[in-house]
């Protein structure tokens, strides 16, 4: 298992941490999602703020906006691992990236361009129609490259591969934010009479960012997948994946987990801009390093995870992980100081990343190669699809009772449905001890 096809021989040596990068085509991936990612999140801080600091005003279109940007994922969510399972996921994933760019182009285009008052003609609809068709891209873009692992990496490397994912990730996440920040507060300063310049600034570096990523998929050199023979109507090819999550008792319980962290602990994050401004009294430049500081928490989450050797006991740390992530909201909630916001939002980030990548890692573990891309897509659509769910809910509570109220609550929730999984461990991991391909990752893991 330690060539893959279209792989050339392994050249350099790697420590166990960074184990996956030993694969051509992995590192080629990894190198274009530094640059790509980190455009990605100047992208999104930049969104949030203009959508809430300059259009709207309210906590509540800001959720209306994460819900136009992760409801397609739900609604596509089956039919686009379908398509993950019976297409070349490399060249779906070029298309996918390319027009991403040209969204990023758009948003660029229509907040650089104003009228003669010095307004520009990006108005709160269009770039609601602009979020939904990203989400649209987004719900066959996640199976397609979650699937697409297994095709550069073997599956003893699929824990190191996912932890490398996260660790690129929020990487990105701390660089992507401070230059959103530092971009709209400078380019505010120079072009003080074109409001959204900034913003738009911030989508043009990213639309030139995917550059990056389709260099380093264009320079893969990967062997065509035949395409698996559909069995039966195509209805039932869709909802085989379904079907197979409902007769594992494991893959249940991570699921359900999964979509209780999805509703009530992420969207945390979507109420930044209004802890920012409403709380901390901050402008962009502290809504940025807000949102840094989460990033810095979590790479440090992803390179404890990058050093685990196997799959044995991520049940248990991906539970405590849930529960430090809850400690560090509730202590958010009652904060009202920049420093300690930043402190805790690392706190968050760091548990958080540590528990998602443990969510992930368990998935792909145990699940057989030729239904990969239709649970994938499952947990994509609980993942990101059930996030616009959270958006709407946290928004609407933000928005008549405050975000410290919103933070305690779901924080509370998240605790509950953390220690009953947790409860359920035992059972869970005879479970998954069923499957041969959970059976096979321990046993590479222990031999390590």
């Amino acid at each position: 298992m330690d060539a893959q096809p279209g792989q050339t021989k392994r050249r350099w040596d790697f420590p166990q941490s960074l184990s996956a990068l030993r694969y051509p085509n992995y590192r080629l991936f990894i190198s274009g999602q530094i640059v790509s990612l980190t455009g990605s999140w100047v992208h999104s801080t930049a969104l949030s703020w203009l959508v809430y600091n300059l259009l709207t005003q309210s906590s509540f279109f800001l959720g209306l906006l994460n819900f136009a940007l992760q409801i397609p994922v739900l609604l596509l969510g089956l039919v686009a691992g379908a398509i993950a399972d019976t297409v070349n996921r490399h060249r779906l994933l070029i298309w996918t990236q390319a027009l991403f760019m040209c969204v990023s182009a758009s948003l660029a285009a229509l907040c650089l361009i104003h009228t003669p008052a010095g307004v520009p003609v990006i108005a709160f609809w269009s770039a609601l129609a602009l979020a939904t068709f990203s989400g649209v891209l987004k719900a066959f873009d996640m199976p397609a490259r979650q699937a697409f692992l297994l095709e550069m990496v073997p599956r003893h490397e699929l824990p190191n591969a996912v932890a490398l994912n996260s660790l690129t990730f929020n990487m990105a996440r701390v660089i992507g934010p401070s230059v959103a920040g530092v971009l709209i507060a400078q380019m505010g300063q120079l072009r003080p009479h074109q409001a959204g310049f900034g913003e738009g600034i911030c989508f043009a570096v990213d639309a030139v960012s995917f550059l990056a990523v389709l260099y380093s998929l264009f320079r893969m050199n990967v062997s065509a997948r035949p395409a698996p023979p559909i069995e039966g109507s195509r209805a039932r090819y869709l909802l085989d994946g379904l079907s197979y999550v409902k007769r594992q008792r494991h893959l249940r319980a991570l699921m359900i987990h999964l979509a209780v962290l999805s509703v009530f602990g992420v969207p945390y994050l979507m109420m930044m801009p209004v802890y920012a401004k409403m709380v901390l009294h901050g402008a962009a430049n502290e809504y940025g390093n807000l949102m840094t500081s989460v990033g810095v928490g979590a790479v440090f989450g992803g390179i404890i995870m990058t050093r685990r050797k196997s799959v044995r006991g991520l049940g248990s740390h991906m539970s405590r992980s849930v529960i430090g992530f809850c400690i560090a909201l509730v202590l958010l909630a009652v904060n009202s100081h920049f420093v300690p916001a930043m402190a805790l939002l690392a706190c968050a980030g760091f548990f958080m990343v540590m528990a998602m990548i443990g969510s992930q890692t368990l998935v792909q573990t145990v699940l057989p190669e030729d239904i990969r891309g239709r649970v994938m897509s499952i947990y994509g659509m609980i993942s990101i699809g059930f996030l616009p769910i959270g958006s709407l809910l946290s928004g609407a509570i933000a928005e008549h009772h405050g975000v410290r109220l919103l933070f305690i609550i779901n924080a509370i929730i998240c605790a509950a449905a953390t220690i009953y999984f947790a409860l359920q461990l035992p059972v869970l991991r005879q479970s998954a001890l069923a499957t041969p391909e959970y059976r096979e990752a321990l046993a590479a893991g222990d031999a390590r």
